[in-house]
């Protein structure tokens, strides 16, 4: 199966965080049990500091005209193509129409686009709900906007959240069921060499 996670946000290893190794640890197992997967995401930089940092991305890919500047690297040991933040939808068409994906799973800030432009293109989305604020953006985006509303109905389009209180949450404001799929974690990530009483992991 061609798997695709798209993300607005940087990934690993450029952001350590909650969301982006969910999907890190997603991405290698579906890899050794035999499927092909990519990660579509922000090249880094926090948003606010973007304007800043990816100053000269900007003016390349601004000289470049129509042809999307993606960078590609394999250093996770699978995909993932980059581009600045305000173009990952953009780089989820491409990739979309340039490798036809089995299923585009998404999460975060703005996973509605990402589920909007796989749904259009007759590809089934999955959208992880990860915390309560993703579940509230979204019953806001589809009160506002009808595109959005008429996703949640979709029959290409499914939410699975990543536990029982999310899942309470999702059926509250969105009225729609998801089953519960737990964080995929990978003991062997966790494990360091020696033991340092200045860190407490839960």
């Amino acid at each position: 199966m061609r798997i695709i996670f798209a993300v607005q946000d940087p990934h690993v290893p450029y952001l350590f965080a909650g969301g982006p190794l969910d999907i890190h640890h997603l991405a290698l197992t579906l890899g050794s049990q035999g499927h092909d997967v990519a990660v579509a995401a922000a090249l880094p930089g926090l948003p606010e500091s973007v304007r800043f940092r990816q100053l000269p991305y900007r003016f390349l890919q601004a000289i470049s005209r129509k042809e999307l500047l993606i960078y590609r690297d394999t250093c996770n040991g699978y995909e993932t193509f980059r581009v600045g933040n305000w173009l990952v939808p953009r780089l989820l068409e491409e990739r979309i129409a340039a490798w036809r994906p089995d299923i585009v799973v998404t999460q975060g800030q703005d996973s509605w686009t990402f589920a909007l432009a796989a749904v259009s293109q007759g590809v089934p989305v999955v959208l992880r709900q990860i915390d309560l604020w993703g579940v509230e953006v979204l019953a806001e985006a589809a009160a506002k906007d009808t595109a959005v509303a008429a996703l949640l109905r979709s029959p290409l389009f499914s939410i699975v959240s990543n536990s029982a209180f999310i899942a309470a949450k999702t059926e509250e404001l969105l009225q729609v069921s998801s089953p519960v799929v737990h964080p995929l974690i990978r003991p062997e990530d966790s494990v360091c060499d020696h033991i340092d009483p200045r860190y407490i992991t839960f």
